[in-house]
């Protein structure tokens, strides 16, 4: 068998072989987000932010501080 449009089969492969991850690049990468969920904080302690939901939960957002609101959304972000 020959195959005329070999080459066209040949380059779609190839592009597609651009914008799939390898399995086992998303496989480290799943494991990473997953130890990052169980690692500490740093700088900021849960006993902290506890605090500062806390306080959301008695007297509502608004009643926080400029640098609780920071806080919470630093922590947010790590």
């Amino acid at each position: 068998g020959y195959r005329p449009a070999e080459w066209v089969y040949a380059s779609a492969a190839w592009v597609e072989g651009l914008v799939t991850p390898s399995p086992k690049l998303a496989l480290r990468k799943e494991r990473a987000n997953t130890r990052s969920l169980y690692e500490p904080k740093t700088g900021i302690s849960q006993n902290r932010i506890d605090e500062i939901l806390d306080k959301i939960n008695q007297k509502g957002y608004n009643a926080l501080s400029k640098d609780e609101k920071d806080l919470l959304l630093r922590a947010g972000r790590e």
